[in-house]
């Protein structure tokens, strides 16, 4: 295995080598890394200031500060598989001191020890390793993911690492940091905090000289005073000095507001005069500590975890927990009294069902069971498509009713099965509705809103008996889940009524609850569900329902979390500070939007909508938030958009890079580097939030569909079709990311020539096209386009960024596909492009034929086609993608008018030099928002009402694109960064 080793004694002898590890056989335990650090201060490890090797070998290993979870354990060691861990730092060796047996040291002074390694490269993140099974020590699975257990390290960078994954918890992230000591650990610290754009202090005794001038070289700010003196209250601590003195300060200075992490604990010298188990169990409890010493021993991890509400803590006692961690949730740190510890209560018998209990169907002759076709939930007068508003937490997202009733949510990511499935079985498919109780069932409201600049939703109802206002929201996820709902009484006394349907499994599981004060508990399978409110709540025909009358002033909050079913009861939030920080997290993250102009406000409602589909981990962006909404109003074109597209990549740089959303840009083009890695045979046009390529599509017999539009499907089978267009929307999406600068180093090169060769050999396939056509492969004339695009990117990457390649080869294959599709895309009895070699139908993609560069927008040609599809592809002005009654997909036809399409179009009249036309569409297509301002996939002009799976992200995406060309005035390749107007001013045509 791979290891950081030094040769006790010797001065610079640190070094990455390759070490025996130890086998399976030897009954060892194998345990993932969650969390790695390296002993030891400078000077400890520079002069490797240790104690003896093991016997045989002339090194130590380091690394062994570690918390981790069991894979594997052999029989009777007492372990088991999911058990976190903890390694001992030094086993002593051959007999323990007193300290060592009396339990009070995780090492020895005594000089012999024997430390325990890792494998995996430089970083150490989540790898594995093997110990003896008396060389790690199980704690209690109540202290989750926290990064109690880093030791003191040169290795700050690691330290940084658990930073941002605690900072990621927070619903504000991380502003101001401090660190203690200018030396190099401090240099170091202060670098990578600028590094986060942190506002970073750096605090020495030295006035003058090299460390000042160093800091101060680094954009930190340098004080000669201790930190208490200085007045700073910092969201990040990192104490570098190792001196007791300093430690003291930070561990006392910093209150219930910042991360604080202790990298200059020295494991040798002065005792440090803290209580370092109070101090353990204080920064535990806070959910924000780096914190690692050698006086932090088993017995300060257990009192730790009893306080947080865990078990015993007493390793092997029949009451210690076993099982996979829960991670901490919630914000970065909650304020006193925030965190009540875990409710208590009985659980609800299974075989006695008391009658608080919504108790579950049971079949003749078992338990509770999915439904199959013959037992379909209906849907009764759904809500339509365009009354719907959205919540997320950037893990997941919620549509909510103008009735106020939560009618869909997955959990707990997008393509999650849905708790919440009403929108596509009705209300027995699960809800939970919160409204005036003289609303009646189907009462919409009187108003609502977004609190500006956020993903808040503030609701009204003006009712006979007052005004009342409802306050949804998701809080940024920490590691569960929340909805939160707070209701407000305006005016009057206004009667209200909360009915809470859940049903795990997109509606085929009711679960068990149960109630006690304050809490309803919901568990089926996996799942588990945990709603807080002072509501009184009980049960009734498998329904849990609250009643309550709310006046002016009153807030009434009611939280469901998520959790799985076998993790410990999630930790209780408070509302308001959630809905504090949400507020703050929003707008903070809006006001960053380079915007301004006519559309500005539009464009800000769209990116936070982009943002809100925004899958956080990876960097993904899904589709839509839904599956199954019809493009088709009671017919099958019913597809699970809840994945990530591969052709949105060049749409979705555009727009965020115009916005300024460069950290968000840079997130989807690793994503979406790392899922089309690999063999470019097998490029998809979509994948998973994480880039899980097997998106296996079924069928969910029991939902009715909306509005009866069947079958309602999970999974997606055009995952496996041949779309040559996507190597397009790589290469010219990673083209677009080379040109504006977020790869200046481009890594990901091989991997473009790769896919490049591939389609040199594929270009001239029939395929199946942008629209995922379920008819017979075709030569798409798009594709053939898009497969040009790729040649062209490529070429310019050679010519104009130095990269190597055949520049050449592919500018000749560009030519040889231009003159193709000149030859056979372009119908010269019509003078338009067309859809496909040899028809005569249009298409909406050829609108893009401009927009790539394939000719320029005013090109006669690219003109005649644009006003074709204006006269022959479009209903009441909007784009239709193709005529599905001759376009042979494989489906019946009929479908709505596609948005993306219409706002297409835009950006092809503006390129052609009609500015007025390109207005006046646009703002009609604004009109087409519902109330909050999302749209969805497509448009019905006849109904006058929205269509598909919303919101659609690609709908969002474009709307902003020709927003942005347009207040810049001029139109743009797909391969550039839209550069705003020189000065901004009326748009063309006002």
């Amino acid at each position: 295995m791979r290891a950081l080793t030094v040769t006790p004694g010797t001065k610079d002898s640190l070094k990455l080598a390759d070490i025996a590890e130890p086998p399976e056989s030897d009954g060892s335990v194998e345990v993932e890394g969650l969390a790695i650090g390296l002993c030891g201060t400078d000077t400890e490890i520079v002069n490797a200031e240790y104690g003896e090797a093991p016997p045989g070998v002339d090194f130590l290993v380091l690394g062994h500060e570690n918390l981790g979870r069991v894979r594997s354990a052999p029989a009777g060691c007492g372990l088991a598989v999911g058990d976190l861990v903890v390694g001992i730092v030094r086993r002593p060796d051959p007999v323990p001191c007193a300290a060592c047996a009396a339990g009070e040291w995780d090492m020895c002074r005594n000089g012999g020890y024997v430390e325990h390694g890792i494998k995996g490269l430089p970083g150490f993140a989540r790898e594995r390793w093997r110990a003896d099974p008396d060389a790690v020590v199980r704690i209690d699975p109540a202290l989750g993911d926290l990064g109690v257990l880093l030791e003191p390290t040169t290795i700050v960078a690691k330290a940084w690492e658990q930073i941002d994954r605690i900072g990621s918890r927070a619903f504000s992230a991380p502003k101001v940091a401090a660190v203690t000591g200018a030396g190099p650990v401090g240099l170091l610290a202060a670098l990578l905090g600028r590094q986060r754009g942190l506002e970073v202090h750096v605090f020495d005794r030295v006035a003058t000289g090299l460390k000042p001038d160093l800091v101060r070289a680094l954009g930190a700010t340098y004080h000669p005073e201790s930190l208490p003196d200085s007045g700073i209250h910092a969201d990040v601590t990192v104490e570098c000095t190792g001196v007791p003195s300093a430690i003291v300060d930070v561990a006392t200075h910093s209150g219930l507001d910042a991360i604080v992490c202790l990298t200059g604990v020295s494991s040798t010298g002065t005792q440090i005069p803290l209580d370092m188990g109070g101090l353990n169990r204080q920064l535990v409890l806070s959910n924000d500590v780096i914190f690692g010493s050698v006086n932090a021993n088993r017995r300060h991890y257990d009192a730790a975890a009893v306080a947080r509400g865990g078990g015993s803590g007493l390793a092997g006692s029949p009451d210690h927990p076993s099982g996979p961690a829960r991670g901490v949730r919630g914000r970065l740190r909650p304020p006193a009294g925030r965190r009540q510890g875990r409710p208590g209560g009985d659980r609800c018998p299974v075989e006695r069902p008391t009658a608080s209990c919504a108790e579950p169907r049971l079949r003749p002759g078992g338990g509770r069971t999915g439904r199959d076709a013959a037992e379909r939930v209906a849907v009764t007068t759904p809500t339509p498509i365009e009354d719907y508003a959205l919540l997320g937490d950037l893990h997941t997202a919620a549509l909510v009713g103008r009735d106020g009733s939560v009618d869909w949510l997955c959990l707990p990511h997008f393509d999650s099965p849905a708790c919440f499935a009403a929108l596509l079985g009705g209300p027995e498919a699960g809800r939970w509705r919160i409204a005036p109780t003289a609303a009646g069932v189907s009462g919409g409201c009187t108003r609502r809103r977004y609190r500006p600049g956020t993903l808040v939703l503030e609701t009204e109802w003006d009712t006979p008996d007052g005004r009342v206002r409802v306050v949804d929201f998701m809080p940024p996820r920490g590691n569960a889940p929340d909805i939160v709902r707070i209701v407000e009484g305006v005016t009057g006394a206004v009667p209200m009524h909360s009915d809470l349907r859940l049903r795990f499994d997109y509606g085929n599981i009711t679960p068990w609850v149960r109630h006690r004060t304050g809490v309803v508990e919901a568990v089926a399978g996996p799942d588990s569900a945990w709603l807080r409110t002072p509501v009184e709540m009980t049960g009734q025909e498998w329904t849990t329902v609250g009643d309550f009358t709310v006046r002016p002033g009153d807030r009434v909050p009611f939280v469901l979390t998520w959790s799985p079913s076998h993790y410990r009861a999630p930790a209780p939030v408070s509302p308001e500070d959630a809905l504090t920080d949400t507020v703050a997290f929003w707008k903070v993250w809006s006001s960053g939007a380079k915007v301004q102009g006519r559309y500005a406000e539009d464009v800000r409602s769209s990116l936070i909508v982009l943002k809100a589909l925004t899958f956080r981990p990876t960097g993904g962006i899904v589709a839509a938030a839904t599956t199954s909404l019809p493009e088709q109003v009671g017919g099958p074109r019913n597809w699970d958009y809840r994945y990530c597209w591969l052709r949105d990549s060049t749409f979705t740089l555009q727009a965020l890079l115009a916005a300024g959303y460069i950290e968000e840009a840079n997130a989807w083009r690793e994503w979406l580097l790392r899922a089309v890695a690999g063999d470019p045979s097998t490029l998809q046009i979509m994948y998973g939030l994480d880039g899980t390529r097997r998106l296996p599509e079924q069928t969910l017999p029991w939902l009715g569909g909306y509005e009866g539009s069947i079958p309602v499907r999970v999974g997606n089978a055009a995952a496996d079709q041949l779309q040559l267009d996507v190597w397009g929307e790589v290469l010219d999406g990673l083209h677009l990311a080379r040109d504006a600068g977020i790869s200046a180093k481009d890594d990901a090169w091989d991997l473009q020539v790769a896919l490049m060769e591939h389609l040199e050999g594929r270009w001239n396939d029939p395929d199946n096209g942008l629209w995922e056509m379920r008819g017979p492969r075709r030569h798409f004339t798009h594709s053939k386009v898009m497969a040009w695009v790729a040649a062209d990117r490529m070429v310019d990457a050679v010519r104009h960024h130095g990269l190597p390649g055949p520049a050449d080869r592919w500018e000749a294959l560009a030519d040889t596909i231009r003159a193709d599709i000149l030859a056979q895309g372009f119908n010269s009895r019509r003078g338009t492009f067309v859809q496909s070699y040899g028809s005569s139908d249009l298409d909406a993609s050829l609108l893009l034929i401009g927009r790539v560069g394939f000719l320029p927008g005013d090109d006669p040609r690219v003109v005649a086609t644009v006003e074709a599809i204006e006269r022959e592809l479009t209903e009441d002005g909007l784009v239709l993608r193709y005529r599905t009654e001759s376009g042979d997909d494989g489906l019946p036809a009929g479908e709505g008018v596609f948005l993306a399409c219409s706002f297409w179009l835009v950006d092809a009249l503006h390129a052609a030099g009609r500015h007025h036309d390109a207005v006046a569409l646009f703002e009609r297509l604004l009109t087409l928002r519902n109330d909050v301002g999302l749209l969805s996939e497509e448009w019905d002009p006849h109904t006058r009402r929205q269509l598909g799976n919303t919101p659609q992200a690609f709908s969002h995406f474009a709307l902003v694109v020709s927003a942005f060309q347009l207040a810049a005035g001029r139109p743009g390749r797909s391969s550039q960064m839209i550069q705003p107007a020189s000065q901004p001013g009326p748009l063309p045509g006002r």
